[in-house]
């Protein structure tokens, strides 16, 4: 396995940062991959440019697509 289930991710997002919301949660690990990394994974791992690469709409559309997995 080379990261995290996508299953369940949004509940799993919900839980991650104590008053942080599962949007914003996802959100900053699209465009900063690196923030928080899940145990037992290793940091670098993810791929970091989706922050530069992706527009605010398609990182925006990313997060309401994975809020679906639950």
């Amino acid at each position: 396995i080379v990261g995290p289930s996508q299953a369940g991710l949004a509940t799993r997002a919900q839980t991650r940062v104590a008053g942080m919301s599962a949007a914003d949660y996802i959100h900053q690990s699209i465009v900063e991959p690196n923030a928080y990394v899940v145990e037992p994974f290793a940091e670098g791992l993810m791929y970091q440019n989706y922050g530069t690469d992706l527009t605010e709409q398609e990182i925006n559309d990313l997060v309401a697509y994975t809020l679906t997995l639950e």
